[in-house]
């Protein structure tokens, strides 16, 4: 029966006071009404519980996890539709703008919206996650310091697993290259290691650039499980029952640029571009790897994944992470300064909470990213073969996608009224030169098309002094067919035209 496995309510009660929520327990605290009723029992986090779609019930929580990461970490969610995660740091308004930097560039991060203080989720959803973990002192805490922010963010659950959580196993399943969907799934490894690049975020991958251990945990291979599964189940590295789909970036943030970064950047870039080179000209065969012969400029990543799953990538996995690396630095490239800076001002707000968001945003270092542009712009023209044969290797599936980066910022109103303002006056412009596009002129005086018939007869005869019905035209159809003249009628035109030299002296000499 259903009632054997319901638990009753959590109740408070103390002999000297009221039953909860008439007063808050303790001594001295008599006068402090609570209207939050203790009606939670949380369950223990299910990892394995499924990306809810539809619109969040926050009165409905089922469990509630916390997870120990940069700044001050995420709120795991779990409600009878799915989980969704919370977060309330203070760098947000940096953060988002680097996750939609990354929608624009194709690479996959998960979806995230914005909560402002000022809405009335806002004070739902603070509201009733204090209220579940009341009972429960440090959780209570913690998710307390976390809501204490002007903005927080709802982003997408994940269900997935870390490099802790793969094994040999499932590593060989993630990390192969056997089939289409690992070779795209590698390519936009290279994608992720890209971005990192440009905006110097050291947190994630270990590349000889910033010298680091990198981060197992900042990226994850999410998978599609059934409402059955179990976190048991999701982190049993034996369990090989899950197909995996991208490997997702968590968080992406930009780190205080060293004096050095730039030297470093080029010297691995050079590495990258060079290996390439070398596969490209068939010096280099990643499918029969030697000893002598292998993609160097990868080594620490190689070994961060050996060091947790103890399956050593191939070759032939890395040369499809170099392809998404040279693919993202190409799209950067492509995207500019000038739609970085568009994007950067769509992610603004208007009206903001003691410039809370703004200040926050403003320190992303927009010169720092405009550099590391005009360095990938160098590469990309410099190994320009390298950046070609990746594109033909790909079939070209990988280029920056305008169409995406226009529905981000036009998601802002004054950057789409600012677009559309500048559509119309493109429009309007280019019908102007259309009608006023000149067909002749002499003597500073210019015909233009969109002189009606007459007029433009009237023009030709004072300038030129000849029957605009002598002027040859064009055929068309729906014009009426002239009568062709007659013998006697052509030679009494060529009479006149010899004594008079032309139809408007005639004209003249007669009204003399």
């Amino acid at each position: 029966m259903i009632s054997q496995f319901t638990k009753p309510k959590r109740k408070m009660e103390h002999p000297d006071y009221a039953p909860y929520p008439l007063r808050r327990p303790g001594p001295g605290q008599d006068d402090r009404k609570s209207d939050i009723p203790l009606d939670y029992n949380l369950k223990e986090f299910n990892f394995a519980s499924k990306t809810l779609t539809k619109k969040i019930v926050w009165n409905d929580l089922r469990a509630i996890a916390l997870s120990d990461s940069l700044d001050k970490g995420a709120i795991f969610v779990e409600t009878n539709e799915g989980s969704v995660v919370v977060k309330g740091y203070p760098n947000i308004a940096q953060g988002y703008f680097f996750s939609q930097l990354a929608i624009v560039l194709g690479i996959p991060v998960p979806n995230k919206r914005i909560v402002r203080w000022d809405s009335s989720e806002f004070k739902v959803l603070t509201k009733e996650l204090q209220r579940a973990t009341f009972m429960i002192k440090q959780l209570h805490q913690k998710i307390t310091n976390r809501l204490e922010n002007p903005y927080l963010e709802i982003q997408e659950y994940l269900p997935g697993i870390t490099l802790s959580y793969m094994g040999k196993a499932r590593a060989g399943k993630i990390f192969n290259f056997y089939d289409p969907q690992s070779r795209h799934r590698l390519i936009k490894v290279g994608f992720l290691m890209g971005l990192d690049i440009f905006i110097n975020n050291p947190s994630r991958f270990p590349l000889e650039i910033w010298k680091n251990s990198g981060n197992s945990e900042h990226m994850i291979a999410r998978t599609e499980p059934k409402y059955t599964d179990t976190t048991k189940d999701l982190h049993d590295i034996d369990n090989l029952s899950f197909d995996y789909e991208y490997i997702y970036g968590l968080d992406s943030y930009s780190f205080e640029r060293p004096p050095s970064y730039y030297t470093n950047v080029e010297e691995f870039l050079n590495k990258v571009f060079l290996e390439m080179k070398s596969i490209m000209q068939a010096q280099l065969d990643p499918l029969y790897e030697t000893k002598d012969q292998k993609i160097e400029c990868l080594n620490e990543f190689k070994q961060l994944v050996y060091d947790h799953t103890l399956y050593e990538i191939k070759e032939m996995s890395l040369l499809q992470v170099l392809l998404g690396i040279v693919l993202t630095i190409d799209n950067i490239v492509d995207m500019g300064p000038v739609r970085l800076r568009t994007l950067w001002e769509s992610v603004t707000v208007e009206t903001d909470w003691n410039n809370a968001w703004m200040k926050n945003l403003q320190g992303i270092n927009m010169d720092f990213l405009e550099s590391m542009i005009s360095i990938f712009q160098k590469f990309c023209t410099i190994y320009e073969d390298v950046v070609k044969y990746s594109k033909d290797i790909t079939l070209n599936q990988y280029s920056f996608d305008e169409q995406k980066y226009l529905e981000i910022i036009m998601m802002n109103p004054k950057i789409k009224e600012r677009i559309e303002k500048e559509r119309e006056n493109d429009l309007m412009n280019s019908q102007k030169l259309d009608q006023s596009e000149v067909v002749d002129e002499d003597e500073g005086e210019v015909l233009e098309r969109n002189l009606n018939d007459a007029e433009l007869d009237r023009k030709i005869e004072e300038m030129f002094m000849i029957d605009p019905k002598d002027i040859p035209k064009g055929e068309n159809k729906n014009q009426k067919q002239k009568k062709p003249l007659t013998p006697q009628e052509q030679q009494q035109q060529e009479l006149e035209k010899k004594k008079y030299g032309g139809i408007l002296a005639k004209k003249l000499y007669e009204n003399e």
